[in-house]
């Protein structure tokens, strides 16, 4: 029997963290890229609460704001209801089957949404919705 000693290899013993990184930079950029925004129009507004919870039907979504100081915004450009009228009425003609919603603050004027109410229908958009936050 051969009972002599075996040489230790002297080397050093090392772990490649080349794959676990990237694996961590991937992860990272799967989350960044897949996060969503809460407020997406950056307008601080305070919704009116509601019970009912509804959906909006098919076509592309054109969101109009008014805020507390009774300002019409859309894209984060303001309008003047005859302003707001026009520009309706161009995308009217390529977003035939869209609806307008309405973001208004619970502390903004009845007569500013009507406002927008009225150039929405004038422009030809049969779909209308107002926005809402859930009660709890």
């Amino acid at each position: 029997m051969n009972f002599a000693k075996r040489a230790k290899s002297g080397g050093e013993v090392f772990i490649n963290l080349t794959s676990l990184i990237d694996v961590v930079l991937n992860l990272i950029i799967f989350f960044v890229l897949s996060t969503t925004f809460i407020n997406p129009t950056g307008l601080k507004i305070e919704l009116p609460r509601s019970a009912v919870e509804e959906t909006v039907g098919p076509g592309e979504e054109v969101v109009v704001v008014v805020t507390r100081e009774n300002e019409i915004l859309m894209d984060g450009e303001a309008f003047s209801p005859e302003a707001l009228l026009d520009k309706l009425s161009d995308i009217r003609e390529t977003n035939p089957e869209g609806t307008i919603v309405i973001q208004a603050d619970e502390k903004s004027a009845h007569g500013a949404v009507v406002s927008v109410m009225d150039a929405a229908k004038r422009a030809g958009f049969e779909k209308l919705s107002i926005a809402t936050k859930k009660e709890r």
